[in-house]
């Protein structure tokens, strides 16, 4: 601070005591007022404490607001359900007429056969009790000891006589049943023949072929019966390797075959012959293979018709 002495320009001179009392209050009282409002620098007073700079508002930034309304939800159209596709009936294959050829299973089944079968129009009894492929040689022994002739030759002619007569009949299927005597131990050439043989198998194969050959000349199917469930292990083994081992092959190479099997209807589910069917019992006789007159007339008419009627339309 400049002193006031230099401002009037006075030489100092010794003041007195009152004179000292008002300057040093004059003094005081100029240090108050600069100290209140004058430039801090001349008034020798300490710098400003250092304020803190003002502290940016940390506002927040505005939060944004999701929506929390759900998606909408978006309900399918409700279309009228189309009405339910009634498929078309299934036609029932025309009727067939039917001749029946082979042994005398095959004639216990064409002898027993109803008025009125369903898909049948009428039935050709052509089967031959005793002859079945076979038309030379010896039969079995046991069979000569039952009294059955001692060869087949007797069959040869009489058998080319009832195929004509049943091809005489247009037929539209052929049933040819078989296996009775085919599956039975023969002897031939000193040795016995049979089920195993490949020699015995493929003579049977060529025969059966031969036979299809000409009852299907006149342009109908062949249905050929397989026989079921036999009334024992021996036979069951026995009419097995037939089917397999004779029919079915040769069926599969002849366009006008095919195999018939009544197994599901005539044998129960463990495999055994059915002796229930509905006031009949048994279908079939005391020897567990030909088939009764009303066993045969339940079978025409419960499954051996319709599926016959089938074979004819394929």
């Amino acid at each position: 601070m400049t002193d006031t002495r230099e401002r009037s320009g006075a030489a100092p001179s010794a003041a007195r005591p009152g004179t000292r009392r008002a300057l040093v209050a004059l003094v005081a009282l100029v240090v108050v007022l600069v100290g209140c409002g004058g430039d801090g620098e001349e008034a020798g007073t300490a710098p400003p404490s250092s304020t803190a700079p003002p502290t940016t508002p940390t506002t927040a930034p505005p939060t944004t607001e999701v929506p929390t309304t759900a998606a909408p939800t978006t309900t399918a159209p409700t279309t009228t359900a189309p009405p339910p596709t009634t498929a078309a009936p299934t036609t029932p294959p025309a009727p067939v007429a039917v001749a029946v050829v082979g042994d005398s299973v095959g004639y216990t089944i064409a002898e027993g056969a109803p008025g009125e079968i369903p898909g049948v129009t009428d039935v050709e009894d052509a089967a031959l009790p005793g002859c079945g492929l076979l038309r030379d040689g010896p039969r079995p022994p046991e069979s000569i000891a039952a009294g059955a002739p001692p060869d087949y030759t007797g069959c040869a002619q009489p058998v080319a006589d009832a195929d004509a007569r049943a091809l005489a009949a247009q037929p539209d299927v052929v049933l040819l049943v078989l296996g009775a005597w085919e599956r039975s131990d023969h002897q031939r050439d000193g040795r016995t023949v049979g089920p195993g043989d490949d020699l015995w198998v493929e003579h049977l194969q060529g025969l059966l072929g031969e036979r299809l050959d000409t009852l299907s000349s006149g342009g109908a199917r062949v249905a050929l019966w397989v026989d079921p469930c036999g009334p024992d292990a021996d036979t069951v083994a026995r009419q097995g390797w037939f089917r397999d081992e004779v029919l079915a092959p040769v069926a599969a190479d002849h366009p006008a075959a095919t195999l018939v099997d009544p197994t599901p209807v005539m044998c129960t589910p463990d495999g055994a012959p059915r002796t229930d069917v509905e006031g009949i019992g048994s279908p079939r006789a005391e020897d567990g293979q030909h088939l009764t007159e009303p066993g045969a007339a339940w079978l025409w008419t419960t499954w051996l018709g319709p599926t016959l009627a089938t074979v004819g339309a394929a």
